[in-house]
């Protein structure tokens, strides 16, 4: 049964049954969440077919030598350290146009989807190339469950 207005919660702890909900979809948010992984979690607990995600790349954005700094720092495991000081230890940054923020990219939690569903599939949302992951800053993913 779905509700007839908006519900308040929290995306880390939905308090809806597992499978209530055909499809459940987050669209932009996920890089506002320190522990983005937990909401998916709980995205893929109350989808009964699947979960529709549109959210950040942030291995994807900026110019070439900046993607190419930021992957070979991904590749290496340094990624968490680096962005910790890019931060000044806080973690996140904050801007005028999308307020508190965490260094976010959907590739982050696609091994936990892959998981979780039948088939996944990347749709590009921005201009870019042949790998998504290193030249598009915004991707939208399709997880199928059954």
């Amino acid at each position: 049964m779905l509700p007839e207005t908006l519900t308040e919660g929290d995306g880390l702890q939905l308090h809806f049954e597992d499978g209530q909900f055909d499809l459940v979809c987050a669209f932009g948010v996920l890089h506002h969440i320190r522990t983005p992984e937990v909401a998916i979690q709980e995205m893929l607990r109350v989808a009964k077919k699947g979960i529709f995600i549109s959210d950040s790349n942030n291995f994807g954005q900026g110019h070439f030598l900046s993607r190419t700094i930021k992957q070979t720092l991904n590749s290496m495991g340094l990624w968490p350290v680096a962005d910790w000081i890019k931060t000044k230890g806080r973690g996140y940054t904050i801007s005028e146009g999308d307020g508190l923020a965490y260094s976010y990219s959907i590739f982050k939690n696609y091994r936990q989807i892959c998981q979780s569903c039948k088939s996944v599939h990347l749709l590009n949302t921005s201009p870019g190339g042949i790998n998504l992951y290193k030249t598009s800053d915004n991707l939208t993913l399709l997880g199928i469950k059954n």
